[in-house]
């Protein structure tokens, strides 16, 4: 079950595209590993949406697991704390919320790069390996594509997530301002997104770049339409508005 998600999470951000260029038998050992690490990326995750109060001990676990990972990966002491410093700060994040410091907050664009780190690690990760693609494209290329699709995500995991202690910034913004003032905020948020990754590549001519870019809108006409979609069924379910969340969450406080 976890690795089925891993593979579509992978495929959907499109990290296989980003390693076919290299040797068959190199890419299935790579992509191993990374399945791996991101296995362990899972498990941190899941201890953080499971439990309320957080250990120490049980997260330095975690970390030695990931680090582990990252060992196989030939990656030096240095290299983990340089690669992983977005997770960590993600981390905090998430922690964060037990102390009523939500996400709304931050800025979202700030908040969502920080969310896909998970990601973002794993593309700079196949640049080690693909020295190549990496003289030709570089994560940050990948920046609107990979804000887009996590939005996709937390919108998609809405009701999912109801039963989980995260970050999902579309639940929370329904907490807070209801539902129609959340839809109108990621609608606007997704097409400032849109129109920076237009800017960015506008005079790019690179193939791999016209590909990122041409992804990217596709992604971006996807998630508004899914924005849509679960407006229609959040409110067929009865939890548009801020007392019905705050109702919601509470039963999952009580169950902790």
């Amino acid at each position: 079950m976890e690795k089925k998600k891993i593979e579509k999470l992978f495929k959907y951000r499109q990290l296989p595209v980003m390693m076919q260029t290299m040797p068959k038998e190199e890419r299935k050992a790579l992509n191993k590993k990374l399945v791996k690490l991101q296995s362990a990326i899972y498990a941190l995750d899941l201890y953080l949406e499971s439990n309320w109060k957080l250990s120490d001990e049980a997260l330095n676990n975690y970390w030695n697991e990931i680090n582990s990972r990252m060992d196989e990966l030939g990656v030096s002491a240095d290299g983990r704390t340089k690669l992983t410093a977005s997770i960590k700060r993600y981390q905090l994040h998430e922690s964060q919320i037990r102390e009523n410091k939500l996400p709304t907050r931050l800025d979202p664009e700030y908040y969502y790069y920080y969310k896909s780190c998970d990601v973002r690690l794993m593309r700079n990760l196949i640049y080690r390996f693909t020295p190549q693609l990496a003289k030709s494209e570089s994560a940050t290329d990948w920046r609107y594509y990979d804000l887009i699709t996590e939005i996709n995500d937390d919108i998609g995991d809405l009701f999912e997530d109801l039963d989980t202690i995260n970050g999902n910034l579309f639940i929370i913004k329904i907490f807070e301002e209801g539902l129609e003032e959340s839809v109108k905020f990621f609608s606007d948020f997704l097409d400032d997104i849109l129109l920076k990754s237009i800017e960015r590549f506008r005079s790019k001519s690179k193939e791999e770049l016209r590909y990122i870019s041409n992804l990217t809108f596709v992604r971006y006409v996807e998630t508004k339409s899914l924005l849509n979609k679960m407006k229609n069924d959040i409110e067929k379910k009865g939890i548009s508005s801020k007392k019905a969340m705050i109702k919601k969450l509470r039963k999952l406080k009580k169950s902790q």
